[in-house]
């Protein structure tokens, strides 16, 4: 509660395990049942998760790799696109080694998400964006018509979720955020997209 819930190699965990995290995700608790006894605890948590893109690691693009299209279809379809849909941000890792400097760029990022922290606090009253509500996100997610038609768009030709809409609602808002900009600008909205629509 309050933590991180870090799941490496996702698709290797077992499929209930997973399917097991749908309602936590949503209501921030977790609900356990035995014969006439229920216990509610709190979960509020955040899910990193991190998972090669094919069984072997190398991923099917890469000359390396030796997984058939329906290997790589059936490692994929472990997790349900109901777990991905509650995923706000996927992002595809290099592996590159790490160099010291990075740290310069990890000190800078670390103040901007700090200062984020800060207006998003403020602005919400003591909420940040991740926990605000359908119709607040609304409130505090002014976008102008050009910005508002492309997101829609995008989410009928890919028939997005209301739960999905509002999660790229939600990361636009806090992209714009860490550039400080009190409004939300298309810009945001397509790098939201590009998040959510990854894999």
């Amino acid at each position: 509660h309050k933590g991180i819930l870090f799941l490496d190699e996702l698709y290797l965990f077992n499929k209930n395990s997973i399917e097991s995290l749908r309602t936590p995700l949503e209501t921030k608790e977790i609900v356990i049942s035995r014969a006439r006894k229920k216990a509610i605890f709190p979960a509020d948590f955040t899910l990193i998760a991190a998972f090669n893109p094919c069984p072997c690691g190398y991923g099917i693009k890469d000359y390396r790799c030796k997984c058939s299209y329906n290997e790589v279809k059936r490692y994929l379809r472990r997790v349900s696109s109901a777990i991905l849909d509650r995923i706000e941000i996927k992002v595809e890792m290099e592996g590159k080694q790490y160099r010291s400097s990075n740290k310069f760029k990890i000190s800078k990022l670390k103040d901007k998400i700090a200062k984020a922290r800060e207006i998003q606090m403020e602005r919400n009253k003591g909420l940040l964006n991740s926990a605000l509500t359908s119709e607040t996100v609304e409130r505090v997610c002014r976008l102008d018509t050009k910005s508002k038609g492309y997101l829609l768009d995008f989410a009928n030709a890919k028939n997005i979720s209301l739960r999905g809409f509002y999660k790229i609602l939600k990361v636009s808002r806090t992209l714009a955020d860490l550039e400080v900009e009190e409004r939300v600008r298309l810009n945001d909205i397509k790098t939201a997209i590009a998040f959510k629509s990854f894999y």
